[in-house]
């Protein structure tokens, strides 16, 4: 008798259940990795609109770029650095832009960062997958307003000029979402996450973050490999900028070791002078109007010493001294600029003994302006009488006539220390501040030339 098989056995059910499942299982993996790259293509699209959108309404009008929405101010002690919100209702009622504008799954909408002058933004989107992470894109990039999505997992895209959208340090959420009105990103103690770009990401404080910047300072540049000449560069260690020569061969020439961290006293080489209370080192704004460790000096009597740790010298050799300068308050007290060595005495010129050697001391014409002081230590051997060393007035440029003194060494001198005083001083709101010390070996031929430590504002 033949038996006709009307069904499939259980092994066969089995199996063909299992086959089913793991087809599913494929194209359920394949069908969501189709959507998210979906979705991401959707972000990069509206971010190649928006940003187009941007460009060319500042190029059609004459004008600058619209301030975001309901903008969180990002200043620094003060000074406005940059606006960050979102590219929302009125940015894209500004912009007459209709296509989009809104994350695809979250319904979120970009950052927006604008500069303080509105001649440059930054636009940012979090990605689902780091696929684009390795496209370039030609828009001021680096993304979106209550987020509900967890961002700590999403990818942020960044792209040519970064203003530095700053993040939260653990969420990626950008700062708008937890802050409004001014932000001190300097006083407020707190760490920020920025991008430099895609995969080069950093978190620390603003003022870690600042001295990061390719353009920050001369040895920022080189570091960088932007340029490794000897030539003029365009700085920009905060806002503004500034042209100052760049020695690249020679960069680190200052003789002083000046780590300041900030607290009272002494630090490092730096003997604080008189009453340890009376000398601080304090976040402020240096003659580049960037934020920077400044040593501030109270009434009656501060400054420093240099003499922890003395500085070698040869006194066959010639050295420039300098130091950047201001007082706020009154005229009262004295500034002094000067410097001690360890032979038996210290020269003038002209060959007479000086045991108490001053390259300036007195009164800055101006208050609260920046001085750069130069002064010079020459050869033991040296045999003219025409004093270099200058007062300079940084917003002016001008060497300023007043009197200076130079020196030369003893021949049996082998070591020198800077001394640094805000002497006699019975106004106590006065407050000094010092800056970039520095002590280095120079060319004699060299003694009028003061490029590398004079900056031009642009």
């Amino acid at each position: 008798m033949i038996h006709i098989r009307k069904g499939f056995t259980l092994v066969e059910l089995v199996v063909v259940i299992t086959i089913v499942a793991i087809l599913s299982a494929i194209w359920f993996v394949s069908y969501t990795n189709y959507i998210v790259w979906a979705r991401d293509t959707n972000r990069i699209t509206q971010l190649w609109k928006l940003s187009d959108s941007l460009q060319l309404y500042v190029g059609t009008n004459n004008t600058r770029f619209p301030l975001p929405d309901d903008s969180v101010t990002l200043i620094a002690s003060g000074s406005t650095i940059w606006y960050q919100w979102y590219a929302w209702k009125n940015v894209l009622e500004t912009l007459d832009y209709q296509n989009g504008w809104q994350d695809p799954q979250d319904d979120t909408y970009f950052t927006y960062q604008i500069s303080k002058d509105k001649r440059a933004f930054q636009l940012m989107w979090f990605l689902e997958e780091d696929d684009y992470l390795t496209e370039e894109i030609s828009v001021n990039t680096l993304s979106p307003n209550s987020y509900a999505a967890d961002l700590s997992i999403r990818y942020p895209k960044t792209s040519w000029k970064n203003l530095w959208i700053l993040l939260e340090e653990t969420t990626n959420i950008p700062l708008q979402d937890s802050e409004s009105g001014e932000v001190d990103v300097v006083n407020s103690g707190d760490t920020y996450k920025v991008h430099f770009s895609d995969t080069n990401v950093l978190t620390a404080s603003w003022l870690t973050l600042n001295s990061l910047k390719s353009d920050y300072s001369c040895e920022r540049i080189l570091e960088s490999g932007w340029s490794k000449w000897d030539a003029y560069y365009t700085i920009s260690p905060w806002s503004t900028k500034y042209r100052i020569y760049c020695n690249m061969s020679n960069l680190d020439t200052n003789l002083m070791e000046v780590n300041w961290p900030i607290w009272i006293g002494d630090t490092g080489g730096f003997d604080a002078y008189s009453t340890t209370t009376n000398s601080s080192r304090v976040y402020g704004s240096t003659h580049l109007e960037a934020e920077g460790i400044l040593w501030e000096t109270k009434p009656q009597y501060g400054g420093w010493y240099y003499s922890i740790n003395p500085i070698s010298i040869d006194p066959t050799k010639t050295y420039r001294v300098s130091v950047w300068s201001k007082k706020i308050g009154t005229t009262s007290g004295t500034s002094y600029f000067g410097w001690i060595t360890n032979s038996n005495g210290i020269f003038d010129l002209d060959g007479t003994l000086n045991n108490n050697p001053y390259f300036w001391w007195g009164d800055f014409p101006e208050l609260d302006t920046w001085y750069l002081i130069v002064g010079y230590i020459h050869a033991s051997s040296h045999s003219d009488t025409v004093i270099n060393g200058w007062l300079y007035n940084l917003s002016s440029r001008d060497r300023l006539v007043t009197w200076l003194r130079e020196f030369k060494f003893d021949p049996t001198a082998t070591t020198a220390w800077t001394r640094v005083l805000h002497y006699n001083d019975p106004t106590w709101t006065n407050r000094h501040y010092f800056y970039d010390p520095r002590f280095e070996e120079i060319n004699p031929e060299d003694v009028w030339d003061v490029k590398d430590l004079l900056p031009i504002k642009l």
